[in-house]
C-alpha cells in the first residue's frame, strides 16, 4: 500500500498511537493541537449512499464541532472527493487538472494541424488517381464500395501513424520521467502503457482516419467520368472541387499552425521573464542543508547547543559571507494543509 496520493510515496508506515516516537518538533505538538490540519482521511461509503447525502451527513457533523470549538474550527466545515481524483492532494489539484487541459489542447492542435496535411495528401493522391477511379466506376464499381476502398486505406494510415506514435511516446516517456524534480524520484507514480492507453491510441487513430479520410474519399469518388476518361485529362490537377478542398485544408493548417507558434512563443517569452524576477533575496552562492536533530534523541538543550556550533563553524569557513538557521527553505510552503475527506 503506497497511500492515496501519487507524488511521494512513504518509505514505511508505523501506527499512529508511536507519534511521541517517531516525530519530533512542530509534527509531534501538533498532535496536542485541534487547530492543526496534517492528516489524510480517507473511508469508503455504504452500499446506497451517493455522495451527495455523505456530503450532507458530514456537513452537519462539521457545523456541529465549530459550534463545539469555535475559536479553532472557525470557518472550517469537511468536504467529500471521489478516491480517484485524489491521486493529487486536493490543495493543488486544480493547477494539475489546469495544466493537463493545456497540455490536451496543445496535442489536439498540433492533431489537427497533422490531419489537414495527410488529408490534404489524400486529395492530391485522389486527383492523381481519378483515371482509375473513373475506370472503376464506368466498369459498374459502386461508389459506397469505392468510399469503402478509400476509407480502408486512410484508417490503415492513421493505424500506422497511432503505432509510430506509441513508439515515439515510449521514447518520450523515458526521457523526460528522466528530468523529474527530486521530490518525485520515490513517487510511485507508475507511466505505464496500460489497456486504456492502447484502446485511447487505437480509438483515436480510427475515428481521425474516418473524419479527415472520409471528404477526400467522397470526392474521389464523384469524378467527371467523360473528361477524367480522356487521354488527355490524366496529368490534369484535378476538378475545382478538390483544388478548392485543398485549398481550405491549407489555410487551416497555415492558420493553426502560425496559433500554435504564436502560443510557444509566448509561453517562451514568458518563461524567460519569469526566470529574471528578482525573488527579494539572494538566490546565488547559496548552499543549503538540512538536519533533525529531534531525530537523533537531542534534548532540547542539546540541540540548542547543536544549532549554535553548527552555525559557528559555518560561519567560520573560508570563503563563507554569512550562514543563517531557518525552519523552512524559501518559496516552500513546508507541510501541505489537508482540509478533505476522501471516499
Amino acid at each position: 500500500f503506497n497511500g492515496i496520493f501519487r507524488l511521494g510515496g512513504p518509505d514505511f508506515w508505523v501506527p499512529t498511537m508511536m507519534h511521541d516516537v517517531f516525530l519530533t518538533g512542530a509534527l509531534r505538538q501538533w498532535f496536542e493541537d485541534r487547530r492543526a490540519l496534517f492528516t489524510f482521511t480517507f473511508g469508503r461509503l455504504k452500499d446506497g449512499i451517493s455522495l451527495e447525502q455523505a456530503q450532507a451527513s458530514i456537513t452537519v457533523n462539521g457545523t456541529q464541532l465549530a459550534s463545539e470549538y469555535p475559536v479553532e474550527n472557525e470557518g472550517r466545515n469537511f468536504s467529500l472527493l471521489p478516491l480517484n481524483q485524489a491521486s493529487i492532494p486536493p490543495q493543488i489539484r486544480n493547477q494539475f487538472v489546469l495544466g493537463g487541459w493545456l497540455l490536451m489542447t496543445i496535442v489536439g492542435l498540433v492533431l489537427l494541424i497533422a490531419c489537414a496535411n495527410v488529408a490534404n495528401l489524400l486529395l492530391a493522391r485522389a486527383s492523381a488517381r481519378k483515371k482509375e477511379i473513373a475506370i472503376r466506376l464506368s466498369l459498374g464499381s459502386g461508389r459506397a464500395r469505392l468510399v469503402r476502398q478509400l476509407l480502408t486505406e486512410s484508417v490503415v494510415l492513421a493505424v500506422l501513424g497511432g503505432l509510430v506514435g506509441l513508439l515515439i511516446a515510449n521514447w518520450g516517456r523515458s526521457a523526460v520521467w528522466a528530468f523529474r524534480p527530486p521530490f518525485l524520484e520515490e513517487a510511485p507514480l507508475a507511466l505505464t502503457f496500460d489497456t486504456r492507453v492502447l484502446l485511447f491510441t487505437v480509438l483515436l487513430s480510427l475515428v481521425t482516419g474516418l473524419i479527415f479520410g472520409l471528404v477526400p474519399a467522397l470526392q474521389a469518388s464523384r469524378p467527371q467520368l467523360v473528361n477524367d476518361l480522356k487521354p488527355q485529362a490524366e496529368g490534369a490537377v484535378g476538378t475545382s472541387g478538390l483544388i478548392g478542398l485543398k485549398s481550405l485544408l491549407v489555410v487551416g493548417q497555415v492558420a493553426l499552425s502560425l496559433v500554435a507558434l504564436i502560443c510557444s512563443g509566448l509561453f517562451l517569452r514568458s518563461l524567460g521573464q519569469a526566470m529574471e524576477i528578482d525573488p527579494g533575496f539572494e538566490n546565488e552562492r547559496i548552499a543549503m542543508m538540512s538536519f533533525n536533530v529531534g531525530r537523533l534523541g537531542y534534548e532540547p538543550a542539546q540541540g540548542e547547543q547543536f544549532f549554535n556550533q553548527v552555525l559557528e563553524r559555518a560561519q567560520g569557513i573560508p570563503g563563507v559571507e554569512s550562514a543563517a538557521l531557518t525552519t523552512n527553505v524559501p518559496l516552500w510552503n513546508g507541510v501541505g494543509m489537508l482540509r478533505t475527506v476522501l471516499v
